[in-house]
């Protein structure tokens, strides 16, 4: 079941870093639904310097690609509604106006694709008919006792 949860840095190295590059945490960001986040960066490819107050270390939960939230809802659905297992869904819109032509975001580590289109290339950069995806993570939390 998605379920909000607060976002704060643990690591002051961390912490310190985005100050003097003028980041405002917060700002990254963007709440779009209860337990559904949108960020400018993907929490993994972060170790984790950013985290939700009450997030397991552990992650066994469904992670992929798709076009839209629409789509992870459905593939999830049985996850999403499950009262036992509170998570939360963390999602990085990923644009390939926004990748280099040597190199950039790939297919192969980022999961699952579940969206519409065939993929064609290595690269998301030389794929002809998509444009952007998101890519998702769940997250699971502690229950509050």
């Amino acid at each position: 079941m998605l379920v909000d949860v607060e976002f704060s840095i643990s690591d002051p190295v961390f912490k310190e870093f985005l100050k003097e590059v003028n980041i405002d945490f917060s700002e990254e960001i963007q709440k779009l639904d209860k337990g559904i986040y949108l960020g400018k960066f993907n929490l993994i490819g972060l170790n984790f310097h950013c985290f939700a107050v009450n997030k397991k270390d552990e992650q066994f939960l469904p992670y992929g690609v798709s076009d839209n939230v629409d789509q992870i809802l459905n593939k999830h659905k049985d996850l999403v509604k499950d009262k036992s297992t509170l998570c939360f869904l963390w999602l990085t819109l990923v644009k390939k106006s926004e990748q280099s032509s040597s190199g950039g975001w790939r297919w192969c580590k980022w999961g699952e694709y579940i969206g519409d289109y065939e993929i064609q290339c290595e690269y998301l950069y030389d794929e002809s008919e998509i444009d952007e995806v998101i890519a998702y993570s769940f997250y699971e939390v502690e229950k509050d006792d």
